[in-house]
């Protein structure tokens, strides 16, 4: 994983011809915190802080090992207007003052990461046509689903689809870009939240 400089051409990996490799990049930060600081996901870690300093410290260990589902800032603005709060930091008021509310945003959290392993995209995509149907997370007994959903026309890449055990909001699609590597975790886009049953 690490040892590649350049993520090419997913699509002719998996298969599919494309007219010219797609080559992005990687992205390297010192951790995930750093990569959080740094990418305007701040907001995954001022509520990370409030509702879950186990998660906190270990986006601030550049040892920690895992798969990082990432919840854009414009998606925790979203999140605190469907759940009726208004805005962000309602919600973040309201995870410091109701131990309830801060429980179930904390199992959010856990629902989206991937214990003990930094997977990137091109990992995923073996695993998915190797057969694999879930993968952990750090919330005991709960798994994400993975599928494959075609393939994207603008990238030639096989789509992969996140299955959550919450279908509340429906299937979370992970988006394909630079692999981002946070110390020796990994961190990947996604469209939506991955919520757990609830």
């Amino acid at each position: 994983m690490r040892n590649s400089h350049l993520l090419l051409a997913l699509g002719v990996l998996a298969g599919v011809a494309t007219a010219q490799p797609i080559q992005l990049e990687p992205q390297y930060y010192d951790t995930v915190f750093d990569w959080a600081l740094q990418t305007n996901h701040t907001k995954q870690l001022s509520i990370t802080e409030v509702v879950s300093p186990d998660i906190a410290d270990r986006y601030d260990d550049p040892a920690w090992v895992g798969t990082v589902f990432a919840i854009t800032d414009r998606v925790w603005d979203l999140m605190a207007r469907m759940d009726g709060q208004g805005t962000f930091d309602r919600l973040l008021a309201n995870a410091e003052a109701n131990a309830t509310y801060s429980a179930g945003l904390k199992k959010l959290l856990a629902y989206n990461i991937h214990p003990d392993e930094a997977l990137t995209y091109l990992d995923l995509l073996r695993l998915v046509e190797g057969g694999q149907g879930s993968l952990s997370t750090l919330l005991d007994n709960e798994r994400i689903g993975l599928k494959l959903s075609g393939v994207s026309g603008g990238t030639g890449v096989s789509t992969i689809t996140l299955v959550p055990a919450g279908q509340e909001i429906g299937n979370v699609t992970v988006v394909f870009g630079p692999d981002v590597f946070a110390g020796n975790a990994t961190v990947l886009a996604v469209d939506k939240v991955l919520l757990p049953a609830l």
